[in-house]
């Protein structure tokens, strides 16, 4: 896998985006509710966020590197599951990434205050994200600080894609957690 890789990914995927994005380069668009990417969730982390995390190389079928719905319990507290959890070869927690509907924004603070108690459940991860499929909100939390210090968002809409595919590579690819 290679940032070029994800490059081709994110081309890839920018039609089905196409399909829906309110907002193009230069004007407006109505919103496509009916597109395929916006019927669920799962459409939306099939058609858009599934090919980019195995772009970055990581096994989606492979449990040692990729859970999903993966349970995080805490004493007292109610189990909630992260999307994705991704995994150092180790073992050991080393990304959560939280996908929502394409249509709902990534930069929600509910949506940060969801991967904060995420991200304190399992500690050792060095790389917390919300995507949509057409941005990505990438964070690299601090375990003393509540406040991410996002380096994003990413979006597919933008027009440099070398830069987004890069940004996404230097942050969540397999081979930076020994894969």
């Amino acid at each position: 896998m290679s940032v070029e890789v994800v490059k081709q990914t994110l081309l890839s995927i920018k039609p089905y985006v196409d399909e829906f994005q309110e907002y193009q380069i230069g004007g407006e668009q109505p919103l496509n509710e009916n597109a395929l990417v916006n019927r669920s969730e799962w459409a939306t982390r099939y058609i858009a966020v599934d090919p980019v995390l195995r772009a970055l190389g990581w096994d989606l079928s492979n449990p040692k590197q990729c859970m999903v719905e993966y349970p995080l319990r805490q004493k007292r507290a109610a189990t909630v599951y992260a999307d994705y959890m991704l995994f150092y070869k180790s073992g050991k927690s080393a990304a959560i990434v939280e996908a929502k509907r394409i249509y709902i924004s990534t930069n929600q603070d509910e949506h940060w205050e969801q991967l904060a108690k995420y991200y304190f459940r399992a500690s050792a991860a060095k790389v917390v994200a919300v995507t949509n499929g057409q941005f990505w909100d990438i964070a690299f939390p601090y375990c003393e600080h509540i406040k991410w210090e996002s380096q994003f968002p990413l979006g597919i809409q933008y027009p440099k894609t070398d830069e987004n595919a890069r940004r996404l590579w230097n942050a969540l690819a397999a081979e930076k957690f020994g894969w």
